[in-house]
């Protein structure tokens, strides 16, 4: 994966975000104060903000500039939003379909949904309602709905913060699982530098709106 953001600036309440970076990983981490600007980030790249300028790629694919801006549903990005953004009113075989529905390539669609459906182990949770779900599993329907998609990257909002220590350690097992078992680019957002270290490639550090390092996960660079 191979990610650009240059000249973005997004005005927010108490600062702007600017960002200016060349990353290319098959994993990032970004971390960072509460407020600091890693969700607005996280948006910019899902479609769901805009920057009023500058221009941002992945994989040499544009998705904004000053003059375009492509909307979320044909960026190719799955979103996990720290709240899941799960359906309630739809069972977990739905709420599966539904990102299947997004995918960009509907031949492969129920391969993908089988194959995600085994990694995460729902096969005897598909007819059961959201709202009867633990935290763990909501989780996990969340990101086979994401990866049912078939994205080009994976964006995930502090995936393992509403988890006990035990489901948090599980949780970054797994997503290290999905990583090598899809093939799928992740872009994670944690307070746990050391969950970072253990997922990801490169970590970047945010603070105030601005970048202010980033390194590989043993060694600045």
């Amino acid at each position: 994966m191979k990610l650009k953001f240059e000249a973005i600036r997004l005005p927010l309440a108490h600062f702007a975000l600017e960002l200016e970076f060349e990353i290319e990983a098959t994993s990032i981490g970004v971390f960072g104060e509460s407020g600091s600007g890693k969700t607005s980030l996280l948006d910019l790249l899902a479609g769901v903000r805009k920057a009023p300028q500058g221009t941002i790629l992945l994989n040499e694919f544009l998705l904004q500039s000053n003059a375009k801006f492509v909307p979320p549903n044909r960026r190719a990005i799955g979103y996990v939003p720290q709240d899941l953004a799960l359906f309630p009113h739809l069972n977990v075989r739905k709420n599966i379909l539904y990102g299947a529905k997004r995918a960009s390539t509907p031949a492969l669609n129920t391969i993908a949904i089988e194959q995600v459906i085994t990694a995460l182990n729902l096969g005897n949770l598909l007819e059961r309602r959201i709202v009867d779900l633990s935290g763990g599993e909501n989780q996990r329907v969340a990101l086979a709905r994401a990866i049912a998609s078939r994205p080009n990257l994976i964006l995930l909002d502090e995936p393992f913060t509403a988890l006990d220590p035990k489901l948090r350690r599980t949780g970054v097992e797994l997503v290290r699982q999905l990583r090598h078992e899809f093939s799928i680019p992740f872009l994670v957002v944690s307070h746990s530098q050391s969950e970072l270290r253990s997922l990801c490639d490169v970590l970047v550090e945010i603070g105030a709106g601005k970048i202010l390092r980033i390194y590989k996960s043993n060694s600045l660079c």
